[in-house]
């Protein structure tokens, strides 16, 4: 597949086509890479799911929640990018840049390639759909040019979480793809998962005991960083400010 000396848009679709190509031969004939692949995506899908309607519900509330929902949630997801390669390389290292590495690529061409690639994985889907999620508070509260800002706002919030986690994955390619980064991995895997009913009761509680009007407060400080800028724009829509949703 040649991905030198063909228009942009064409080399992307052949990353694309690689991305997948890889993945199935790397699946094919071996048991124990199909059910890890199959169990990162049952719990990839959980988490898009939580997300998906975290974001959703909080259009029942007033501005000040669903100002906290947009602006946490969406730090937390940009934050989770710069982490969850040291966990999901262990995985699916279909998108190693070492692979790469003899191809007399562009760095830009290879940049948005990797980027194309990385959509099209369980972390990149899941991403897209838990954040789609903000559409739902988005058009009533806002109407029509709330949606439009929300989508590009998505959309932005995407490609900010894809950079930031092959950012991470590039930088430390030789180190994750040692074995014990890879049994590492597993193991972080597996406290996530068992983590999941003390964060509930953490959550439950930090809920009856904080402070709201401290934490909304911080959320707006929040919302002007690029960990949650993307997410807040459809808000500032919302609420009469078109400027400063264009700014962020």
């Amino acid at each position: 597949m040649a991905l030198t000396g063909t228009p942009a848009p064409v080399a992307l679709r052949q990353f694309a086509r690689l991305k997948l190509r890889m993945l199935a031969n790397g699946l094919r004939g071996r048991p124990s890479r199909v059910l890890s692949f199959l169990f990162g995506g049952v719990f990839g899908v959980y988490l898009a799911g939580l997300g998906f309607v975290l974001f959703a519900a909080s259009g029942a509330g007033d501005p000040g929640v669903r100002l906290m929902v947009a602006a946490y949630g969406g730090a937390a997801l940009v934050l989770g990018s710069a982490v969850l390669p040291l966990v999901w390389f262990g995985v699916d290292d279909t998108l190693d840049p070492a692979r790469f590495a003899l191809l007399p690529l562009s760095r830009a061409r290879l940049v948005s390639g990797l980027l194309v690639a990385a959509a099209l994985g369980v972390p990149g889907v899941g991403l897209l759909l838990a954040t789609s999620g903000l559409l739902i508070p988005a058009a009533p509260h806002g109407g029509a040019p709330a949606l439009a800002g929300q989508v590009v706002g998505i959309l932005g919030g995407l490609l900010l979480c894809l950079a930031t986690a092959r950012a991470v994955t590039s930088a430390l390619a030789r180190v994750l793809r040692s074995r014990r980064m890879r049994d590492l991995a597993w193991v972080a895997i597996a406290c996530l998962a068992a983590l999941r009913g003390p964060a509930q009761l953490l959550v439950i509680f930090a809920i009856e005991q904080a402070d709201w009007e401290r934490f909304t407060s911080v959320a707006r400080v929040v919302g002007w960083t690029p960990l949650g800028a993307p997410y807040t724009v459809g808000l500032e829509v919302a609420e009469g400010r078109p400027a400063a949703a264009v700014a962020k």
